[in-house]
Formats: structure tokens, sequence, C-alpha cells
């Protein structure tokens, strides 16, 4: 007969889930240490506490309803009253490290030593192999002897190689976007910068000598330096004169950013960063030039075709660069010209009779007035008594002028319905024929095709300063009037 304890005992543990000591290092199971009691962690804060403490486990240890801590971390394997909690922890078993094992050692082979000098090489024909051999061959002259012929045979496919390396460096820089690749034809160098050759754009450069060095790049904090050009700032990739040349096409062809950034392969930050900073340096060199000259010097310079108006100190007319319309309703009613339709920036543009340009004001708002613009520009500051001053019909200046002593000439105006007299239809074609010179300057300016689309408000910073430039790099192309 089997008792009935037994039999409860027998059944209550058929089904049960086995379970494992918590404890590290303790390996305690329920189906096999069956003396044993396995007691649940509390569910009391501070007794939980207590517990965790003890145990020593994990940060990330988390108690569940089956964590179980066997009896035998209490003294006399029993938990009572008097013992509510373990006290029995034996230490941790320590784990060997593994040991790593030892590395190899490399036997010197002539095979990779030879073959390493050729490794990095861009060039992999028979000339370039022979530079690695020639290398090889003077590294153990010490111990072999060669014949005068032999020598010389080395020497000769050593230059042969070089001069082949130098074809090749030749062509691979001829693929390169780059000012050295145009520096040949006049056509292209005119095309990219708008100097009529490099040689003219040498002298331009000359004139700017070491200032190209302590530039800094907009909006670059650091400090380091980079051969072999010492420009201010973080390391360049492109030599001072190609980043020249990358504003000069950005100016002439009116690039966009993503566009010289695969051209010049940098970054399209580093030619924004590289635009802004060559832009604000030529506008303070041009800035610094006393364009406008004196009366003296407009007199030495004064065409054939102006004999019946000598006395022209300069021929002013107004131009306007579109932009994009602006979110502010304040700002599109300051920015909208009735002219040309759109938002626009306005400038006075002054040449002297000869052709080139001699004052250009600041860009202003595009519905501002012809005669505001003049009074406001400075251009009247620069004249002096005895001038006159040649326009359009529509600079209704001559109060501001007649002030001063200086002469107005434009074009007469038709009163009602009356026809103009015979002089003053031949007056008229004086004055569009010689002032036509003005429109051809503003015309050069124009050919710069950043001005060709509409400018984003994302320039308007430094629109005012791009504008002056390419108003005085016309002054480097050939004379307007002979």
């Amino acid at each position: 007969m089997i008792d009935a304890t037994e039999l409860i005992s027998s059944v209550s543990h058929v089904g049960m889930p086995n379970h494992t000591c918590c404890v590290p290092g303790c390996f305690n199971r329920s189906s096999r240490e069956k003396h044993l009691k396995f007691y649940r962690i509390p569910k009391d804060c501070n007794d939980r506490k207590v517990y965790l403490v003890r145990i020593r486990r994990e940060k990330d240890f988390v108690v569940t309803q089956n964590t179980r801590i066997c009896s035998a971390h209490w003294e006399g394997g029993v938990k009572t009253d008097d013992s509510p909690y373990p006290t029995v922890f034996p230490l941790r078993p320590s784990i060997p490290p593994k040991k790593r094992k030892p590395p190899t050692p490399r036997d010197e082979d002539p095979v990779y030593t030879k073959r390493k000098y050729t490794k990095y090489s861009p060039f992999q024909d028979k000339g370039i192999q022979c530079v690695a051999q020639v290398c090889d061959v003077e590294c153990q002259c010490n111990t072999e002897a060669f014949s005068h012929e032999q020598l010389e045979s080395l020497r000769s496919e050593l230059e042969s190689a070089t001069a082949k390396i130098r074809v090749l460096e030749s062509k691979l820089s001829s693929t390169q976007f780059c000012i050295e690749r145009f520096i040949d034809s006049d056509e292209d160098f005119t095309y990219y910068t708008g100097f009529p050759s490099y040689q003219t754009f040498a002298i331009f450069w000359e004139y700017l000598g070491d200032r190209v060095n302590t530039l800094s790049h907009w909006n670059s904090s650091a400090t380091t330096q980079r051969k072999p050009w010492s420009l201010r700032g973080r390391e360049r990739k492109l030599t001072a004169m190609n980043e020249l040349f990358l504003v000069l096409v950005r100016l002439r062809l009116g690039l966009q950013l993503n566009d010289l950034a695969h051209r010049f392969q940098i970054s399209r930050a580093s030619v924004s960063r590289i635009f802004v900073t060559w832009i604000n340096f030529l506008y303070h060199e041009f800035k610094g030039i006393d364009n406008f000259p004196t009366r003296d010097q407009i007199q030495r310079d004064m065409p054939k075709c102006f004999e019946s108006y000598s006395s022209t100190r300069v021929i002013l007319d107004a131009t306007e660069i579109e932009i994009e319309k602006p979110s502010s309703l304040y700002s599109q009613s300051a920015t909208w010209s009735a002219y040309k339709n759109c938002n626009t920036f306005k400038a006075l543009i002054g040449i002297a009779p000869a052709g080139y340009i001699t004052f250009v004001s600041p860009l202003y708002c595009g519905n501002i007035s012809d005669q505001k613009i003049t009074e406001d520009s400075g251009i009247l500051d620069l004249l002096e008594s005895g001038d006159s001053v040649m326009a359009d019909k529509g600079f209704d200046i001559e109060q501001l002028l007649v002030q001063q002593g200086i002469l107005l000439n434009i074009p007469p105006f038709r009163i009602g319905n009356h026809q103009l007299s015979a002089a003053e239809t031949i007056t008229t074609r004086r004055i569009a024929s010689l002032r036509i010179h003005v429109e051809r300057a503003i015309g050069r300016i124009k050919n710069f095709k950043l001005f060709a689309c509409p400018i984003p408000l994302s320039m308007v910073s430094v629109v005012d300063q791009a504008f002056y430039v390419c108003c005085m790099l016309t002054k480097f192309q050939s004379p307007l009037v002979s």
C-alpha cells in the first residue's frame, strides 16, 4: 500500500515547472536537488531590494514569477523567521581569459619587395615597371656588380619611363576642369571667364598679388594652413587661381552650385563658401580704386565722335535685374517694376565718352524713379561746374544739374501733336548715336549670365557685390569706342 502523503507528494511534482536558482554561480535545479526548497523573491520593495543586493545580479536583471532562490543559501538550509534573508553565497568561479595566439612571423618575400614599388602606381605599363626594376637594381648595387652598358641601358629606360609619366600626367590634367586646361585657347578662356585672354587675366592676377594668400574663407573658423599656397582657414582642394576661376565661371555662365561642385570635384558647400569669399574680396579690391576719371583724363581720351558734345563728363542710364518674388508684401511692392513687369533691383550706370564704365550705383528697389536714383546714388557729388551729362528722356534731372552749373543733354521732347523740327530730329539722332554706347556697356554686364535668370533670394546678401564686380570686369575687355 502507498502512503497518502507519498501519493500527494508524487502527484504534486507531476507537471510542475522546473526551477533554477537565480544566484550567480549556483546551478541547483528543483528537478535534480529535490531535497532543497526554492523560494520566490519577495514582492515587498524593501525586502526585494535586500535580496537583489545580496544576490549581486546585473543591473538589468528582471524578477519574474518564476524567479527562485534555493534554500542552500540559508544557514541550516531552511528559511526561518529569524533568518528571512539569504546569507550563504559562495565565490563565483573565475573564468581564465583566453590566450591570444602569437602572430606568425612574416618571411621576407623578394617578390613582395619588388612589387611594392609599383603597388600604388596609377600607370601599369612597361615603362613604369622599368622604374621599379631600376629601384631594385640600385638597392642591390652594394652586393652586385653591373657593367657600364647595363647601367646605361637601365638609365635610358628610366628616362623613357619618366617621359611617359609626364605625357600621361599632361593628358590627365587636360581632362580636368581647371584654368590650366584653357590657357592656350583665347576663345575658350573668354567664354568661361570674360577675359579676352589668359595674358590679360595674368595681369589682373599679378595686381591681386599676395593678398590672395591672406583670405579667410567665409564661415570658416579653422586656422590651419595648406601648402603650396597658404590661404587661411580649412584646407583647400583647389588652388587660389582655380578658386578665382570657379567664381569667374559662375559669373560668366550662371552655373548652379551643384554643377560647379561636379565640375571641380568639391562639395556644394565649398562652392558656396568660395563664391562668397572671393566676391567680397574682389568687391573691396575694386572699391579701393578711384574709377571716376578727372576732367583732364576725359578730355585726353575723348573720341572724335563727341566733338559736338566735348564737355560730356558721363553718360547715364539705368538697368534692372530680375529677382525672385519676395514673400513679404511690402518687399513685393518695393521691388515691383512697372517697366519690367516683375520684381527687380535697379542700378545707375555711368560711362565715359570713351566707353568704359566710370560709375556704378548700389542696387535699389525696382520701383525707384530715374530722378530719385540719380539724386541718391552720389553721382552729382562727382561732377563739376561746366560738365555736361548725356542721358535718355526719362532722366528728368535738369533741375538737379542746373543748381551745380551742369548741362543736361537729352533728346528733345515732342510737345502735343506737333512734330519735331528738322534741327530737333538731327539733335535726337546725334544724341542717340552717342548714348547707345552706355546701352552697349550695360549689354556687356548682362553677358555675365548670373543675371540672366531671376536672382534667388538666398543671394540677396551678395548680389550687390557680384553686380559691381561684373561691371568692373568689363573694363578688361576691348574698348567700345575707338
